[in-house]
């Protein structure tokens, strides 16, 4: 925080910004979303673009987790994925599986709603595991974790063996 205090460089500023917000998901979902929201909001001030996505990424993400549900999708789907560079485009499919997964677990009890979502979650993971190189680590994890959602546990047990041979 103190090295965005200091920050003059409005770029280095947003990284910064964007590296807080980061470092709080995982404890404080809503600092994180405080910090993805000023991010947003100045990475559009300045006409940035490609970091004003990865914001609106970020906060698509997490926001199921705070309740706000609608306005997660809302921001999610109004990004068009087909002007997207291929980096925010993985980051684009990698946040569409999270955020539809963290709200199908939501409805966990409605089987029928719930299924829905994760089927959104399965698509977008499908699409981006069109876009990883096939011998990537994040390949070999995606998909294991692709077959797992669709109950193809064998296929699972092997992707995910190769994965931890490749850590070795």
């Amino acid at each position: 925080k103190k090295e965005l205090q200091k920050s003059t460089n409005a770029h280095s500023s947003l990284l910064l910004t964007l590296s807080i917000g980061d470092e709080y998901v995982a404890f404080n979902n809503d600092s994180a979303l405080i910090y993805y929201d000023r991010g947003l909001t100045r990475a559009n001030e300045i006409c940035n673009d490609s970091l004003a996505n990865i914001f609106t990424l970020k906060r698509a993400t997490y926001m199921p987790l705070a309740g706000f549900i609608s306005e997660a999708v809302s921001e999610y789907e109004k990004i068009d994925s087909t002007t997207l560079s291929p980096s925010i485009k993985k980051l684009y499919y990698n946040a569409g599986k999270q955020m539809y997964s963290y709200i199908a677990s939501f409805y966990i009890y409605q089987p029928t709603i719930s299924k829905s979502w994760q089927n959104k979650s399965i698509k977008a993971q499908e699409s981006l595991l069109k876009v990883l190189p096939t011998n990537s680590i994040e390949y070999k994890l995606n998909m294991g974790e692709y077959f797992i959602n669709s109950n193809e546990l064998s296929k699972a047990d092997a992707i995910l063996k190769d994965a931890l041979k490749t850590l070795n």
